[in-house]
């Protein structure tokens, strides 16, 4: 089997694992908007169950420590009942995927069209021409 085959085929999976994690957590989002617990419960467990058949060595389903934490907030909130923490928790774990300080919108300021004038020098700075050698 060859070095190519092989990146190819993990690439292939990773991507696979990648893709369906983002599909799970639109239905988990979409289940929390409309409020349907036992649907928003199903959806964790489905992404419980994604991690443990992932790519990431802890089991869970987004290898980071920060992401991990606020996906178990979002099982607690759910095992609670509390569909607002869990879309609070949602939110935070949406929000660690998102640069921070960036603002899409907005657009950079042109440099000035005449650039800054430079003060000629004075009689007693020379011509800025050294002559020791």
């Amino acid at each position: 089997m060859s070095t190519t085959f092989v990146s190819n085929s993990i690439n292939r999976d990773l991507h696979s694992f990648l893709d369906q994690r983002r599909s799970d957590l639109r239905q988990l989002k979409k289940d929390l908007q409309s409020g349907d617990l036992t649907a928003a419960r199903r959806d964790y467990q489905t992404l419980q169950s994604l991690g443990q058949s992932g790519p990431f060595a802890d089991g869970g389903p987004f290898g980071a420590a920060n992401r991990e934490k606020n996906f178990e907030d979002i099982g607690a909130a759910l095992d609670a009942g509390d569909l607002t923490g869990a879309r609070r928790a949602l939110l935070c774990l949406h929000q660690t995927f998102v640069p921070m300080n960036v603002n899409r919108h907005e657009v950079p300021s042109p440099s000035p069209a005449v650039p800054a004038k430079t003060p000629a020098p004075s009689p007693e700075q020379g011509n800025g021409v050294s002559v020791i050698a």
